[in-house]
């Protein structure tokens, strides 16, 4: 079963989601052999962040047991011998974590990220970031902490943390948890769009039949129309011509950060929106 659900979330704010089980779900993921949640975090606008916890939305002092990219997450990639991303570059990203379903209730927060802080020269790109946005007091405040011989406390954190929220938009995402059998129907197969085999991914780039606007010093100046052929049963075989259908493209229609859903679909994020509660 696949639950989706929209939202948005202030850089001050979290939005926490409460999963429980009903009954008749139990009984049937216990015989299950590997039974896990897949939770999907899709970024729509500004930069949201999850977490994970089966005690309560850690907003509100409960422990997180699942965080993506936290840092015990990385030190057990690194220990397993993955490759472990630079902390610059996942943030805004897709968010996602397999989790055993080890409890009938999950609790499901989203919030928007905050940078962390390690060293002065980060607590000087903040301050210029301040001013260039007119933010003079607060700028000053982020430079005196900047040159503090010793350790920053509990409050200058704070300061810190109230300080990126002045240049932090609202975040807005869809979440999506899928109960599945990871043995029958392992997580790669939940989004076949970006697993499927034998799928060709190159991007197909063809010059328009009209010249555009060009310069002087550059023959090859034209329009040109990128295409990008989804997998389907026509897929990599369909001609440029034919691109005016939308028969070759699969999957839930989303424009800026909208998700278009069928009657269908709308019945089932209504019962998604009664199964997965909003706390906070």
């Amino acid at each position: 079963s696949e639950l989706p659900v929209r939202g948005s979330v202030s850089p001050q704010g979290y939005v926490c989601y409460k999963y429980t089980a009903d009954e008749a779900t139990t009984r049937r993921y216990v015989y299950w052999k590997a039974a896990r949640i897949y939770v999907r975090l899709d970024p729509c606008e500004g930069v949201p962040h999850m977490q994970v916890s089966v005690y309560g939305c850690p907003s509100q002092g409960h422990r997180v047991t699942w965080e993506y990219q936290a840092e015990w997450t990385r030190n057990e990639m690194k220990r397993d011998g993955k490759s472990v991303p630079l902390r610059w570059e996942w943030p805004g990203d897709i968010e996602t974590l397999s989790i055993d379903m080890t409890h009938r209730t999950f609790y499901i927060e989203v919030g928007a990220y905050h940078s962390p802080i390690f060293n002065p020269a980060m607590l000087w790109d903040l301050e210029m970031s301040l001013r260039a946005s007119l933010h003079e007091a607060e700028a000053d405040r982020i430079l005196a902490l900047s040159e503090k011989e010793e350790a920053l406390t509990a409050e200058d954190n704070q300061a810190i943390r109230v300080a990126q929220e002045l240049l932090m938009p609202q975040s807005s995402y869809i979440l999506t948890l899928t109960l599945h059998d990871d043995s029958e129907v392992p997580r790669k197969k939940l989004y076949p769009l970006t697993n499927v085999v034998d799928w060709v991914v190159d991007i197909e780039q063809r010059p328009s039949l009209t010249k555009g606007l060009a310069f002087a010093d550059d023959v090859g100046a034209y329009v040109y129309t990128f295409a990008f052929w989804p997998p389907s049963i026509a897929a990599n075989n369909i001609s440029s011509s034919a691109a005016t259908g939308d028969s070759n493209f699969t999957g839930q229609l989303r424009r800026e950060g909208d998700m278009v859903l069928d009657d269908g679909e709308k019945e089932g994020s209504a019962r998604a929106r009664r199964l997965l509660q909003s706390e906070g």
